[in-house]
């Protein structure tokens, strides 16, 4: 439902602030429109009033009561701005055309009267006035004085007379005509005179009006360009460099010369339409259609394109890539035109490398031959790492040469069976000799607690003097190797667990229920509470005292509920509808809803099913044409004549009444005295009321201050009277 009023039922709003919007009605008082109000006046007052400037207060105008005169703040200045200055000046009267000008030192202005053909003068007070006479010592440089100028009655002018008459009326004082024009004299080839006195008429050799085509021998320009219409550039100048260009319909103009170090090119750019004047400018990749430049590859010389080759030139171009001769040392190559199969290539120097033949012997290494030869297979001496011999006796024993370089050398023979090779000193190789008789001795061991050696093969017999092999431990297997890091004592009960660094133990508890909990990243700990060891299905741990975790057995559709001490406990089996209901100081219990006046319940599985029996409010119908309202009651105005409804005199917030339209002359809904109704932004008086204008009209009140305040809930009506 839509509250509505009348316009003419609007409270009054006060002025409107700038850029706010009002609604009514437009023109033709058949649309509803909203009204910007962009600009106001500020409220008038005193100087002593005006207000603190602001930004929306700049330029809007006041009334100031102290000066009478209307004023605006020019943020500009910083000042107030009065429209008719200071507001104690003064202002003669004058006529239309006169001039204003200050009379005397002050704040009053006067007009100087208007005269027709005259000129702004001042006296030698200094005093304005418009005069048709110039005054005396006036001076008019480089003056014309024509026949226009024939009221001019004294003085003289310095100029040249215009015509025959000007000679007559008037006095000149000019060089030129000091002493009179005796006689007129032509010039060959330029003027004719055709008499030298009296009436003379002068004329040209040739006709030179407007179209005409004069013939000359020569001629000779100064003092101004020939024109490009007439032939010519129209400049009279020109310096090293400029290019003329036309810049418009017939008009030629220079275009100076490219003064930078950079070379430059002559660029134009039209519309499309016209063109445009030129300018120098560089070569741009994009002014030009680039042609494509290609290449084809050699077998084993190629080439990569950067850039964008494929608009890189004027003219397309292709490059074919190859090769002739042999690619010299210096270049990276051999300078080789063949190799032969299994040859080396030795360097020499810048010329071409040089080729060494394999040997014809198998398993020949390359030998150097110092740093100025090159090097040769043959036989690797004992400073590059050989033996210096080609041959040895098989089985034989190797020995060092006679020098620390010396070849090699064989110990003779190869012994017999159970002989040992003997040192015969220095200078001498050794010899196979016979060894006596030797007593083999055992090899033992005793084991470590943890550390233990097994011994194979002939330990007993198997050293040349007995030795024994004792096995132990030092220090803590590490974690990386399989232990703890450290040394631990055993607990009865404890858990083992690992530090950042180490292995430990947790010790055991005493206390037998006890869980293990985490620590995070610290060492895990028992817990205070003890849990019981078993559970049966679906039953619930609690806390039966302190630190003690006990098993609370489960219940058929029940509810967990706590008693008078906190303990929790399972609510009876609950049927269709039940609720878990408190009981001040007791064990909540299950129980259904018990129905109220006017109020049905349903119970059903899972749902609780509440229905109102009768209605909300009261509604009765109006006989009279009075009626005492009751809270949440409604009323229904039957009378013919107009009904007149009281509203409560007490009634709590919520409360509602309502009144529908049904008798022809309508219905007054009426306040108590102390109360009163809102409705939108009005209120109706204490005592007040609210008027129906139409038959069908109705109205809902609820009340939102206790006894006092009633407001318009809802209302269909072309506009309630409010009083």
């Amino acid at each position: 439902m839509v509250s509505t009023i009348k316009f003419s039922e609007f409270v009054n709003g006060g002025d409107l602030s700038n850029d706010k919007i009002t609604v009514g009605l437009d023109a033709t008082a058949t649309i509803n429109t909203r009204f910007n109000n962009p600009w106001t006046f500020l409220a008038d007052g005193t100087t002593g009033d005006r207000p603190t400037p602001a930004v929306a207060m700049y330029y809007r105008l006041r009334f100031n009561t102290t000066l009478e005169v209307y004023e605006y703040y020019d943020p500009t200045v910083a000042l107030w701005v009065q429209l008719s200055g200071t507001g104690t000046g003064t202002v003669n009267p004058g006529t239309v055309n006169d001039i204003a000008f200050y009379a005397a030192n002050g704040t009053a202005i006067s007009p100087i009267a208007s005269a027709a053909n005259s000129v702004l003068v001042t006296n030698a007070g200094e005093v304005p006035s418009l005069s048709t006479t110039l005054p005396s010592g006036l001076s008019i440089p480089g003056a014309i004085i024509t026949a226009s100028t024939a009221a001019l009655l004294a003085g003289s002018v310095v100029a040249a007379p215009l015509v025959g008459s000007d000679l007559t009326n008037k006095t000149y004082v000019d060089s030129l005509f000091a002493s009179g024009v005796t006689s007129i004299t032509g010039t060959t080839n330029q003027v004719i005179a055709s008499s030298s006195t009296g009436a003379v008429t002068l004329s040209l050799p040739q006709d030179i009006a407007l179209g005409s085509t004069p013939t000359f021998g020569g001629l000779t320009l100064t003092s101004i360009p020939l024109s490009a219409t007439s032939g010519g550039t129209g400049q009279s100048t020109y310096v090293l460099g400029d290019t003329l260009y036309s810049s418009a319909a017939n008009v030629l103009s220079k275009l100076s010369g490219n003064t930078t170090a950079v070379k430059q090119y002559l660029s134009q750019t039209g519309t499309g339409v016209v063109s445009a004047a030129p300018a120098w400018a560089t070569v741009a990749g994009g002014d030009i259609t680039g042609a494509a430049l290609t290449k084809v590859d050699d077998t084993n010389v190629t080439m990569s394109l950067g850039g964008s080759p494929t608009t890189a030139l004027l003219r397309a171009t292709s490059m074919t890539l190859g090769w002739t001769g042999q690619l010299s040392v210096a270049r990276g190559g051999t300078g080789l035109a063949a190799v032969t199969a299994h040859d080396l290539m030795i360097g020499n120097g810048t010329s071409a490398l040089t080729l060494l033949a394999p040997s014809a012997t198998s398993g020949i290494p390359l030998i150097s031959q110092g740093a100025a030869a090159d090097p040769a297979y043959g036989t690797a001496v004992v400073a590059g790492g050989g033996t210096g011999n080609t041959t040895f006796t098989a089985y034989s024993v190797i020995c060092a040469g006679t020098t620390a370089t010396g070849a090699f050398q064989n110990v003779s023979g190869v012994g017999t069976a159970n002989q040992v090779l003997v040192s015969n000193g220095a200078g001498l190789l050794p010899t196979w000799q016979s060894v006596p008789g030797v007593v083999p001795a055992a090899l033992t061991k005793t084991d470590d607690t943890n550390v233990t050696l097994t011994l194979g093969g002939t330990p007993a017999t198997a050293l040349l003097q007995a030795t024994s092999l004792t096995l132990g431990w030092t220090g803590q297997l590490s974690l990386a190797r399989g232990g703890t890091n450290a040394s631990l004592t055993a607990s009865n009960g404890g858990i083992f667990y690992s530090t950042a660094t180490a292995g430990a133990i947790l010790s055991g508890t005493a206390t037998a229920g006890q869980m293990l909990q985490s620590g995070a990243t610290a060492a895990p700990t028992w817990s205070t509470s003890t849990y019981p060891a078993t559970n049966a299905v679906s039953t619930l741990l609690y806390a039966s005292s302190a630190n003690v975790m006990a098993a609370l057995a489960t219940a058929n559709s029940a509810v967990l509920v706590t008693n008078s001490t906190g303990v929790p406990v399972w609510s009876s089996t609950m049927t269709n509808g039940q609720l878990i209901i408190g009981s001040t100081g007791a064990t909540p219990t299950a129980a259904t809803l018990t129905a109220g006046s006017g109020v049905s319940i349903t119970n059903a599985a899972g749902s609780i099913t509440i229905d109102a029996t009768g209605s909300a409010m009261s509604w009765s119908t109006i006989a009279g044409t009075t009626q005492a309202a009751a809270v949440n009651n409604g009323y229904v105005s039957g009378n013919a004549a107009q009904t007149t409804v009281t509203l409560p005199a007490t009634a709590a917030v919520g409360a509602t009444v309502a009144v529908e339209g049904l008798g022809a002359a309508g219905w007054v809904l009426t306040a108590n005295t102390g109360q009163t109704i809102k409705i939108g932004s009005s209120t109706t008086t204490s005592a007040g009321s609210l008027t129906s204008v139409a038959a069908s009209d109705n109205v809902y009140v609820t009340c939102i201050v206790a006894n006092t305040t009633w407001r318009v809930r809802t209302t269909n009506s072309a506009g309630l009277t409010i009083s």
